[in-house]
């Protein structure tokens, strides 16, 4: 409004002059302060406008608005009147085109409310038309006609202007209003997500402890079996072991943006590596019939060995699963680079569906959903752990013949020598004999199956229920050479302060295998002389581990 009345005080003074020749300046002068004492009024009142707070008060605005615009409407259809009675010159034609100007110029500036561009156009423009339509000559009153008709349209378009301009106001806050859902929706959902993250953070251990007690007791009811019974505990532990991966598996796809996924980078022998998988997979690739080579390999990488570890383990369980008679585990340098191949002789997957297999929950040859065949994690969750590792990863396959699964990770940089933590084979009874491992666990069943599992390995066990019962240890005279402990603990100690408290009383380091159903703070438990292993623990891996630490060290 403020360029509206701007524009009028600047054309009265121009206007008078134009038409004081005709009108005379008496006239002129009068209409111009006029115009001028109108705009004026309208700015005050317009300074003196506060958002109103009610639909009364915008009412009552409206009405002022409208007012305004009359009057001013007024003033410029006097000019028009005047001008109608000047019978020569060019005057008269003049004046009609400065207030058929300001009629449709002022579509723009009032039509967002069109009763007050009707309320300023129909007084400005109405008269004088009428004028010119009742003369007597026939062109003056097609020139009535022709002004009416601007008027009539000019009318229209500021109604469809208004309801545009109404209808954008009305999008924007429909707009505002679908954000702040949206932003509402989406807060909601995230606080749904993190407590649904720390229901299954909690109950992940809750489940994850009976599997872990039944895995070391069908372990250790091995050595009571005849060959028939084996082969059925066999199978049970391979269903266990399956209903542990799925939980493991399902836990993981639910928290994919968990920061124990952040990648804890260290030199890693890849001999080690591959010697943990060969003990993890040994007992069901010979349940499944299946020749599992793994070729011996002096590479170390620079990697997260957990992280990695994952990724082969789904590998090697896909081969297993889907292979025929063999499965190859290799690695080979390729540049600055290592690039670790699982092979196998099964089906092989179609070449449109190379992409795919990464999907969650899709399963190419497995409609009936059979568990054995597992459950269309293990390549998502390849996937998702290769991105946070930065590493390359990829499949090749043949139908028919089979398919070799990869990932590329970085060499270690030229230094010391990385010496190997464990044997390429599964250690001898005798090679353990002396050794004393301490097991810290507060459920009294596991413990003891814990305990009766390692024993029967050949080391010397003790068992501790708390922290304070591990320390009285000490004092009755058993110095372990390795811990074996659960990480919540009731009291005031944890699996970790247990072992570093340990270790204080010892005066040496002590090797620890920290067990686990917990997502524990990586970077504390990664230290050097500790591995953390999650429940429920494969008996062999358990094994690997303990003749790792234990052959690291020296019997006391």
């Amino acid at each position: 409004m403020r360029l509206v009345l701007g524009a009028n005080l600047l054309m009265a003074p121009a206007v008078a002059v134009v038409v004081s020749p005709a009108l005379g300046v008496w006239l002129s002068v009068t209409w111009a302060l006029a115009l001028s004492t109108t705009a004026c009024l309208r700015w005050w009142w317009i300074s003196r406008l506060q958002a109103p707070r009610s639909r009364s008060g915008v009412r009552s605005q409206e009405i002022g608005y409208a007012a305004g615009s009359f009057a001013s409407g007024v003033v410029w259809g006097v000019l028009g009147i005047a001008a109608s009675r000047i019978e020569v010159g060019f005057e008269p034609v003049l004046i009609t085109m400065f207030i058929a100007g300001m009629v449709a110029g002022a579509i723009g500036s009032l039509s967002t409310i069109p009763t007050v561009y009707w309320s300023f156009s129909i007084p400005a423009l109405l008269p004088i038309s009428l004028l010119y339509a009742i003369q007597d000559t026939s062109g003056e009153v097609v020139y009535g006609f022709a002004s009416l008709l601007f008027l009539a349209v000019n009318l229209g378009y500021s109604l469809n202007i208004g309801r545009t301009i109404l209808r954008s106001i009305e999008l924007r806050f429909e707009n505002e209003d679908l954000i702040q859902s949206l932003t509402a929706a989406r807060k909601t959902a995230e606080q749904e997500n993190e407590l649904k993250s720390r229901f299954l953070q909690s109950a992940g251990h809750d489940l994850k402890q009976p599997l872990h007690a039944v895995t070391l007791l069908l372990a250790d009811l091995d050595r009571h079996l005849s060959d028939d019974g084996r082969r059925t505990l066999a199978r049970a532990q391979q269903s266990v072991l399956s209903l542990g991966s799925l939980l493991e598996r399902l836990l993981e796809a639910s928290s994919p943006a968990e920061g124990r996924l952040a990648p804890k980078r260290a030199d890693v022998p890849l001999a080690d590596l591959l010697s943990a998988l060969a003990f993890e997979f040994g007992a069901q690739a010979e349940t499944a019939g299946i020749s599992v080579r793994f070729r011996p390999t002096a590479l170390t990488v620079e990697t997260d060995e957990l992280l990695l570890t994952q990724v082969l383990r789904n590998y090697v369980s896909n081969a297993l699963r889907h292979g025929r008679r063999r499965v190859l585990v290799a690695a080979r340098r390729r540049g600055t680079s290592a690039r670790i191949e699982v092979w196998d002789d099964g089906a092989g997957i179609p070449a449109g569906q190379l992409t795919a297999i990464y999907e969650p929950f899709l399963q190419l040859r497995n409609k009936a959903r059979d568990a054995r065949l597992g459950y269309g994690l293990g390549l998502a969750i390849v996937a998702t752990i290769a991105k946070h590792l930065g590493a390359r990863h990829g499949v090749a396959s043949r139908e028919g013949r089979g398919s070799v699964f990869w990932v590329e990770v970085a060499l270690a940089r030229d230094g010391p020598p990385v010496v190997s933590r464990g044997p390429e084979t599964a250690p001898a009874r005798a090679s353990a004999a002396g050794r004393r491992v301490l097991v810290v666990e507060d459920d009294p069943v596991l413990l003891q199956a814990t305990a009766d599992l390692i024993s029967n390995w050949g080391f010397e066990v003790r068992g501790a229920l708390d922290g304070e019962a591990a320390l009285n240890q000490l004092d009755e005279g058993f110095e372990p050479t390795v811990l074996v402990t659960d990480f919540r603990l009731p009291g005031d100690f944890d699996g970790l302060m247990v072992s570093a408290r340990l270790a204080d009383r010892l005066g040496r380091p002590l090797p620890t295998i920290v067990v686990t159903g917990e997502r524990i703070d990586r970077d504390v438990a990664s230290r050097d002389g500790i591995i953390v292993l999650g429940k429920p623990v494969i008996p062999g891996r358990l094994l690997a581990s303990l003749t790792s630490l234990a052959g690291g060290g020296t019997s006391p």
